[in-house]
């Protein structure tokens, strides 16, 4: 048994005179961490902070009853899926150095002080020092862990590449974050000029038109007379402005937590697919996903027909999903991969071909890699094409709107106008009579 382990009920019977050191040390480069580890003795605390490259700078005995409720709220926070894909590779990192799975895990968790990534890795720790397979601690927490991840890590497990296979997950990992950044960012424009757009809106129709309302009022004028729609859409939105504000407050709440339902996911991945623009953007990002997906799973020694069933899980589109099962079938029937892509309509057709040739080749996953990496900037230039029509587009109709609230404006003023200068000559001629 180690000397020492992380504070978990597992080992009370077992080491019943180990106690929970608390301590806060200065790690390399002048970092301070903070964190938890079980030693019989306070010598061996320090002597655990020392095999670590800590510098203890305080170093306690932790209650009894704040054990329990410091896990508890470390497993509460949400863990980033960034930080995971940092902690994967450094994990991969520690294991090809020669560093035991356990010792890796404790390492990365002692370097990431009371965060919820340093109570998911001590976790993870425990489990596997226990006698628990990695993969089936990660499949306790399929929020942090999704079933790719857990299957790839299984197989790894099994054949001895634990930590080749981490490195492949990792490096996946983040060309998919740098690519839903890159989205991000190329959306960000427009959504800022749509917003600022509306914001335009909503001043000059509370601020701006009612004071020509007002102007009007001064002219003797009958408000009824010659109001145009402007009018009545500045007087509706100063009267019900405030509840329009709630509903749409409402409606922002009411979108971010139907983002965590699947169906509600599905129903817009699918409403997407059927908008003329989005089509081939949401077409051109399924490719991606599909291609790397499988070539990663590939890579990790997953069968071809597990890796279908893993990356149609990650479709968010129904349609596609049904498709991706077919295909499965398809393969399990004996055809070959390309030949259940080209049924269901799953890959363009220049990716058909690449993949038909690289199967023949044998060459199934690098085949694959090639396809994503091509698609993935087929993707980044199409986002990039849209999100750089949507701005101006979005300036352009913002303009219109507002020229034509100027115009209806004026054209109501001047109607006014000559109401009031047909009234002089009236009284003009009444009095000369």
């Amino acid at each position: 048994m180690n000397q020492i382990a992380r504070h978990h009920p597992a080992w009370r019977g077992a080491a019943s005179g180990r106690q929970t050191y608390r301590y806060k040390a200065m790690a390399a480069g002048g970092r301070i961490v903070a964190g938890s580890l079980e030693a019989d003795t306070r010598d061996m605390a320090l002597g655990e902070l020392e095999r670590l490259a800590l510098m203890p700078i305080e170093l306690g005995i932790e209650a009894e009853e704040d054990a329990p409720r410091m896990r508890e709220a470390g497993w509460r926070r949400a863990v980033p899926a960034p930080a995971i894909t940092v902690a994967t590779e450094d994990l991969a990192i520690l294991l090809s150095s020669g560093m035991t799975l356990d010792k890796a895990l404790t390492t990365i968790a002692s370097a990431g002080g009371q965060g919820a990534l340093a109570a998911t890795m001590r976790a993870l720790s425990i489990s596997v020092r226990s006698g628990e397979r990695f993969a089936d601690a990660l499949a306790r927490q399929p929020k942090l862990f999704p079933p790719a991840y857990v299957s790839m890590v299984a197989i790894a497990e099994a054949n001895g590449r634990l930590s080749e296979t981490l490195s492949i997950i990792a490096r996946e990992r983040k060309r998919a974050e740098e690519l839903r950044r890159r989205i991000s960012s190329s959306l960000a424009y427009p959504l800022f000029v749509l917003f600022a757009a509306t914001g335009v809106l909503v001043f000059v129709l509370t601020a701006v038109v009612p004071e020509f309302e007002r102007a009007l009022m001064g002219f003797d004028a009958d408000p009824a007379e010659g109001r145009s729609l402007i009018f009545a859409a500045s007087e509706f939105l100063r009267i019900q402005g405030r509840w329009l504000a709630v509903a749409v407050l409402a409606l922002a709440l009411i979108a971010i937590l139907a983002r965590r339902s699947e169906a509600v996911r599905a129903l817009a991945a699918t409403t997407v697919r059927r908008l003329p623009v989005l089509r081939e953007i949401a077409r051109v990002r399924q490719t991606v996903v599909i291609a790397s997906s499988v070539s990663s799973l590939l890579k990790s020694g997953v069968g071809v027909v597990s890796a279908l069933q893993l990356t149609g899980d990650l479709l968010p589109d129904r349609a596609a999903r049904h498709a991706m099962h077919e295909a499965v079938v398809a393969v399990r029937q004996g055809a070959t991969l390309a030949e259940a892509m080209k049924q269901q309509g799953l890959l363009p057709l220049y990716a058909q071909q690449m993949l038909s040739v690289g199967e023949e080749a044998g060459a199934l996953a690098g085949s694959l890699e090639r396809i994503a990496q091509i698609y993935e900037t087929k993707l980044g230039t199409a986002v990039d094409r849209f999100a750089g029509i949507v701005g101006p587009a979005t300036l352009l109709l913002v303009s219109m709107i507002i020229g034509w609230i100027i115009l209806s404006v004026i054209g109501t003023l001047l109607r006014v106008n000559d109401l009031l200068i047909l009234g002089g000559v009236a009284n003009g001629q009444g009095m000369a009579a």
